[in-house]
């Protein structure tokens, strides 16, 4: 099993967990899609240009409206990918709408999206909101953890948490989101993470005099479920993509578009996927850039470009890249539902859960803009020599080259991969760096070593990024030299010794030797 149990049920957070990733920028594409075909369906296509999606800052997602004057806010929304069902565990999102909703009095309406369906009486809706908002039991719950924490006896360690991969606290969470707003991202440490404490607790409380000041009936009315095309007011997790296609398809009908363009799935699948990619490449822009950009928001015209666009997407190496980072996304889930089936205990599933590292690398790779991803599948795949393309992108995210040695290893190397790092790699008991690969002789070929070295030591993308490296694990080929490991294969092949980009001559061992030199140990 890849996922720490007592995580899972205590801190995970949805918007990372494996069925949850991407969900809120899903439901935030499908927002503004519905948008902008509302305002074509009224005859207010002019207003689209007004429009833009503020991605991650006042809420999970704003939509916003310029007019002469300025920008304002028009809806917010929360997105809960819980599998929770009772109203009363919506508390804390249903206060912040309410709260935002006070500060800004431009919002017309504030909306709670869930995956699961919520069992309250429409009818009362509003006075069962007015409860939980007034209750507050959750922000006085979570004052009662911040001081907790400021007084715990193992601070230091609480604090050192927020840079380790993996499932964080609540109070973790919050630190590392304060800090990235309010306090110039900088080295959270156990001597100034009370500075930023402090903050959340002023925040918390202030929350709290607003709401039981003098909370008004019509700022209650403003908060809604959000109510999607279909007439449910959640959308399932599997549901969303079938959703915004709908929309996309919507729009060209709505717009005149060419025939072909409602009837041909493959462009409206390639669509959906560039729009996603917008998506996702602002977000990883801003976690990358905080408090560095002021970009904080997407134009509805830019969605529009795409929607209208007659060219195949297919043709941008960056497209390709968002598709192998979906991808790599997926097979981390992929391998989970593999894991489940090969132990035979739920002691087993969680001991090793603990070890497994392939949450850690979903999560490494989640951040990582294009051009990290393209470095990290060259070094995944070293022995892949073939372009970014339409005809070739598949060829870096085989399932069958990644479960052995590759998600294998994240699973069965005790150590833990180096965090600061692009590329996935070990410190072994020699202080030596071992990469790992998914290099294997997968189709029992005599000559398969000396194809792989000759792949690798021709290979020009890797040249600078092995120059850190001593060894690169495979599921089952060894070789002390790639270069003696190559053959015949470097006949025609000439090394500029005296030029600094060419292939480091470093040896290959198999995972299970790996293991070893890594840990010292055999493998689990």
């Amino acid at each position: 099993m890849c996922i720490n149990t007592k995580l899972e049920k205590e801190n995970w957070d949805a918007t990372n967990s494996w069925s949850g990733y991407n969900y809120q920028g899903k439901i935030a594409l499908f927002v503004v899609l519905k948008k902008i075909n509302e305002l074509i369906s009224i005859g207010k296509m002019e207003e689209i240009e007004k429009y833009s999606i503020e991605l991650e800052w006042l809420e999970d997602f704003s939509i916003l409206y310029k007019d002469e004057d300025s920008v304002r806010y028009k809806t917010i929304h929360q997105v809960k990918a819980k599998d929770k069902h009772n109203i009363t565990d919506y508390e804390d999102a249903l206060v912040k709408l309410y709260y935002k909703i006070v500060n800004y009095k431009t919002i017309e309406y504030a909306y709670l999206h869930v995956c699961k369906s919520i069992n309250y009486n429409e009818n009362e809706w509003n006075d069962k909101v007015k409860e939980l908002v007034l209750n507050c039991s959750q922000i006085k719950a979570l004052q009662n953890r911040i001081i907790s924490y400021k007084n715990s006896p193992i601070k230091k360690d609480e604090v050192e948490k927020i840079y380790k991969s993996g499932g964080k606290s609540e109070v973790n969470k919050l630190i590392k989101e304060y800090n990235e707003k309010y306090f110039a991202y900088k080295k959270i440490t156990v001597n100034n993470v009370d500075e930023i404490l402090d903050k959340i607790l002023l925040d918390l409380q202030a929350q709290m005099v607003t709401i039981q000041k003098n909370i008004q009936d019509e700022d209650i009315k403003k908060i809604e479920m959000y109510s999607y095309s279909n007439g449910n007011v959640y959308c399932e997790l599997a549901e969303i993509n079938d959703l915004i296609k709908g929309e996309i398809n919507n729009y060209w009908k709505n717009t005149g578009a060419e025939g072909w363009k409602c009837t041909d799935q493959n462009f409206c699948e390639m669509i959906f996927l560039c729009l996603q990619g917008l998506i996702d490449k602002h977000i990883t822009q801003r976690h990358i850039q905080y408090n560095r950009t002021t970009e904080r928001s997407i134009g509805f015209n830019r969605i529009r470009e795409v929607l209208d666009s007659d060219d195949s997407i297919k043709r941008c190496e960056e497209y390709y890249l968002y598709n192998i980072k979906n991808k790599l996304l997926m097979m981390c889930r992929e391998y989970h539902e593999y894991c489940l089936d090969e132990w035979d205990s739920e002691e087993e599933k969680e001991m090793c859960c603990k070890q497994c590292e392939v949450n850690a690398f979903y999560e490494h790779i989640s951040r990582m803009n294009e051009d990290k991803i393209r470095d990290l599948i060259h070094t995944i795949n070293p022995n892949i020599l073939k372009k970014i393309d339409e005809m070739n992108w598949a060829e870096y995210c085989i399932i069958d080259r990644y479960k052995n040695p590759f998600f294998k290893g994240l699973r069965n190397i005790n150590s833990t991969f180096e965090k600061d790092r692009d590329y996935i790699s070990y410190i072994g008991k020699n202080k030596k760096l071992h990469l790992l690969t998914t290099v294997g002789n997968n189709d029992g070929s005599k000559k398969a070593l000396m194809r792989a070295c000759g792949k690798i030591v021709t290979n020009p993308d890797l040249y600078e990024i092995l120059m850190d490296v001593n060894c690169l694990i495979s599921k089952d080929l060894e070789t002390d030299s790639i270069y003696d490991g190559a053959g015949d294969f470097l006949q025609e092949f000439k090394i500029e010794e005296e030029h600094i980009y060419h292939c480091k001559n470093i040896k290959m061992e198999s995972l299970e030797d790996a293991i070893v030199d890594i840990d010292g140990g055999i493998e689990k």
